[in-house]
């Protein structure tokens, strides 16, 4: 696996998050975000797994489909 993301509550406990994981030493810094979401921040874990959190999600409908008999 390349990496997990968790979507935090709102912005601003994305903003606290991030602020938590920097302070701790874990922080790898702050991403434009990629397919599906914005903005993100990563970190690792204490063994090395890359994890992001973020908040913006592109929400995308399923496009709806009739079989045809």
């Amino acid at each position: 696996m390349g990496h997990v993301a968790f979507r935090a509550t709102s912005p601003e406990a994305l903003e606290r998050r991030a602020a938590i994981i920097d302070a701790a030493g874990f922080g790898t810094g702050w991403t434009d975000g990629d397919l599906g979401h914005g903005r993100t921040y990563s970190f690792r874990t204490t063994d090395g797994h890359n994890m992001e959190i973020y908040y913006d999600t592109e929400w995308y409908a399923p496009r709806r489909t009739r079989s045809r008999r």
